[in-house]
């Protein structure tokens, strides 16, 4: 019973420092999560991820009311970049119910060896882009130059970023133009709250179709058998949904993209122009990351803060936008395991309260870190220690069971997704 409280304090203690980290870096810190309560926690990974789940929405609710306060810094407008936030999230989430299916599908090896990659991939990738910016802020803070973050690797870009100024449209008398340009001014400096009903709407379409059809690991809350006609019709029904709500917000985009042309709107770096070439790429890129966070069983925002970063986002507008994402992701995850009776509630509660400290005081520290040393590269720094942390942890997990499999003899083949895998609904116990 003591070697259970010592785990659990150190659990919680490890927990507190990791999420601190990783709302700094604007990624949830689940890899880092899950690993500490299956290694020290001694929980076992099907009750570890609900819980992981379950904190992770406590720490984005805390993250996005501390990123909705602040603005962007070279606008007048919110920090999280909400139109690439909404083009993203559709796709991506399409791309979740893929991953689901995969991630049953495949064995844990190969689930195992793709992680590795994946967190390799991400932890170069986001040291580089790291180094670079570190690099220029030396620079900038030797000549003591008032721009923090000019174009830095823009030219390994996936997309090109928009100039300081559109070409004015000559038909269009200068007043209609000053009216336009502070109407769309005007939009922009508020939380948009009707794309935010839209996307709480798919997020509802997405969470209620899993709990219909039911899973290999809970069954459907109307009993439609695994794998049946019914069950098929059901999962397939997601895609024209997401599709409908994707087209709905790329004519808005179309029309915001035609409409600041028209009217000689100025970009700020880093933000996108909504052409249909920009649009494709992001959503196909959204669509992969959905896929891969849910085949991987990792937060969303690995994948997408890098993809952000080479879309040329400036670190502080894409740790804002990723925190952001990562509520939705993570709320839809835990209310399919609250259904299914999955969470265990009073380590929940104690893990979440933990998770909204730590990300409070993490975007604090980290706040007075950028303003103190006039570097933005502490939070791409902070996102690298967290997929490193992963990189680590995660494969010492998986090669565990993976060996515990073996001496079990169980069978390292792919996996039948049509093979029931729970046999009640029981609240899942801590392993002593």
């Amino acid at each position: 019973y003591k070697r259970q409280e010592y785990g659990d304090a150190v659990s919680l203690i490890i927990i507190l420092i990791g999420t601190a980290i990783a709302s700094g870096g604007g990624i949830g810190g689940g890899v880092v999560i899950i690993s500490t309560l299956v290694l020290v926690g001694g929980f076992t990974a099907r009750d570890a991820i609900p819980l992981s789940s379950a904190m992770m929405t406590c720490s984005s609710i805390v993250n996005w009311i501390q990123f909705g306060q602040k603005k962007h810094p070279r606008a007048n407008r919110p920090l999280i970049y909400y139109d690439l936030a909404f083009l993203i999230q559709a796709p991506a989430l399409g791309g979740t119910v893929i991953g689901v299916t995969l991630n049953t599908l495949f064995p844990n090896w190969l689930v195992l060896t793709l992680l590795i990659i994946s967190l390799a991939a991400s932890a170069i990738f986001c040291t580089i882009k790291g180094v670079n910016l570190y690099k220029h802020e030396s620079r900038q803070n030797r000549t003591k130059g008032n721009e923090l973050e000019s174009n830095i690797d823009n030219d390994d870009n996936l997309l090109e970023l928009s100039t300081y100024s559109s070409s004015i449209n000559d038909s269009v008398e200068a007043d209609t133009q000053d009216l336009l340009l502070t109407q769309l001014t005007k939009e922009e400096s508020k939380t948009p709250w009707n794309k935010l009903f839209l996307q709480s709407l798919l997020l509802v379409v997405i969470t209620v179709s899993f709990l219909l059809k039911g899973s290999n690991n809970g069954p459907s809350v109307i009993n439609v058998r695994l794998c049946s006609w019914s069950y098929w019709l059901i999962y397939a029904g997601v895609f024209p949904v997401v599709l409908l709500f994707l087209v709905i917000y790329c004519f808005y985009l179309f029309r915001l993209n035609r409409k600041r042309v028209e009217c000689n709107y100025t970009y700020v770096e880093g933000d996108l122009r909504w052409t249909s070439k920009t649009i494709v790429i992001v959503s196909l890129a959204s669509v992969l990351s959905g896929l891969m966070a849910s085949l991987l069983g990792v937060g969303g925002a690995i994948i997408l803060s890098p993809l952000m970063l080479q879309l040329g986002v400036p670190a502080d507008v894409s740790a804002a936008t990723a925190s952001f994402m990562i509520l939705f992701m993570s709320l839809s995850s835990t209310i399919q395991f609250g259904v299914y009776n999955r969470i265990v509630w009073d380590y929940a509660i104690a893990v979440g309260i933990t998770g909204a400290i730590a990300s409070f005081l993490g975007q604090k520290i980290l706040d007075w870190l950028i303003a103190k040393y006039n570097r933005k590269s502490y939070i791409i720094f902070a996102a690298v220690v967290i997929i490193l942390a992963g990189l680590i942890l995660l494969p010492l997990n998986g090669i565990s069971n993976l060996i515990h499999q073996l001496k079990s003899g169980n069978s390292l083949a792919f996996n039948n997704i049509c093979a029931v895998s729970y046999t009640h609904l029981t609240l899942p116990t801590k392993r002593i």
